[in-house]
């Protein structure tokens, strides 16, 4: 793990990946990352057209597929991660409702995520790596149900998994 500041820019580099977040500073305080106003504009309305329960199911459902050791935070399923599974759609929706409510408001992302994070870390015990793994399948499941998925659109997107990704992982010591 590393972390250097150069030209307002933190550079952090977590295993094998590497995470790049610009930091200004404004009269009301400082923001997590810039969001340009086309950049609003695609994550406000790809995550706002997505069904959460439908969603969030087959994206949990695919993290279980691709990193089976995640199912281990999820005793509470009994054994059921399909995506067509009730428990597995709630839980989707849950999880798919606080990315919704981070999509219409990116500035304030990390005020959206700070009670998850501090109950992820402090009572839930989950290992921050899983984030990444579920907003890896996110993406994945948003390039195949949604129509316009070209690179630039990806990169937005991803940006902003990553920056809730970081709010979420923020409470962790």
């Amino acid at each position: 793990f590393w972390i250097k500041l150069r030209n307002n820019c933190i550079s952090a580099q977590l295993s094998s990946s590497i995470i790049l977040i610009r930091l200004s500073l404004q009269k009301r305080g400082r923001k997590m990352v810039q969001w340009s106003q086309a950049e609003l504009d695609v994550i406000q309305g790809k995550w706002a057209a997505l069904d959460p329960e439908k969603f969030g199911g087959k994206a949990l459902a695919r993290m279980f597929v691709v990193y089976p050791w995640t199912k281990r935070y999820f005793g509470k399923f009994g054994g059921r991660f399909k995506a067509s599974d009730p428990v597995v759609m709630e839980h989707g929706a849950k999880v798919m409702g606080k990315m919704q409510v981070a999509a219409k408001d990116p500035e304030k992302i990390k005020e959206i995520f700070e009670y998850l994070s501090k109950r992820h870390s402090d009572t839930i015990h989950v290992d921050p790596e899983n984030f990444k793994l579920l907003g890896s399948c996110m993406l994945v499941e948003m390039a195949m149900t949604k129509g316009d998925w070209s690179p630039e659109i990806e990169a937005i997107n991803r940006k902003f998994v990553d920056v809730s990704i970081a709010a979420l992982s923020r409470k962790y010591h």
